[in-house]
């Protein structure tokens, strides 16, 4: 399904104008569906410098999940500027107190493009576009989008995993 015919149907059940619709797919993308994705990626980076953009890694990096260099390199917080490990602040990453020349392996979560001709997950998603945009432009369509939006975050979670691999959860507090 194009977006187009994403637009036409979301235009059909509020009768919002074309503007609005738009803003409504561009918010849903970016705020519901792009933090859902979690389509997994790795890229190899030689460091050359103590800190890069991150197109210099990659163009397409929305998350960095974890960053290896014969062995994990803790991935640090936004304040920490004097601990080892990688620390990402906005569109840099810093590499500190690792040696020029290291090769590290980074995987990140891919940044879906924005809106185009064709959205990028699973045709069977595509009508979280549409829901989405009803749901903002009229609340009673709510609920039946974030259900929908829940369904999408467990198969992407579980498409992401090994197959077999379970995951046992914990009771908060036990």
């Amino acid at each position: 399904m194009e977006f187009t015919e994403i637009r036409d149907i979301a235009l059909k059940k509020t009768g919002a104008t074309i503007e609005d619709v738009e803003d409504a797919l561009r918010f849903i993308h970016n705020s519901y569906i792009q933090p859902s994705a979690k389509i997994q990626k790795t890229a190899g980076y030689t460091v050359s410098a103590e800190s890069v953009s991150l197109s210099d890694i990659a163009d397409d990096i929305y998350k960095i999940n974890w960053v290896k260099a014969k062995g994990e390199v803790p991935l640090l917080n936004d304040d920490d500027t004097e601990s080892y490990g990688v620390r990402r602040y906005g569109d840099t990453v810093y590499f500190q107190h690792i040696n020029t020349g290291t090769v590290l392996t980074i995987s990140y979560q891919q940044r879906l493009k924005g809106i185009g001709d064709i959205p990028e997950i699973e045709e069977e998603w595509h009508d979280l576009y549409w829901l989405g945009a009803v749901a903002v432009l009229d609340l009673e369509f709510m609920p039946i989008f974030l259900e929908r939006l829940s369904e999408f975050r467990n198969y992407m979670i579980r498409k992401s995993r090994p197959a077999g691999f379970r995951v046992k959860q914990r009771l908060w507090g036990w």
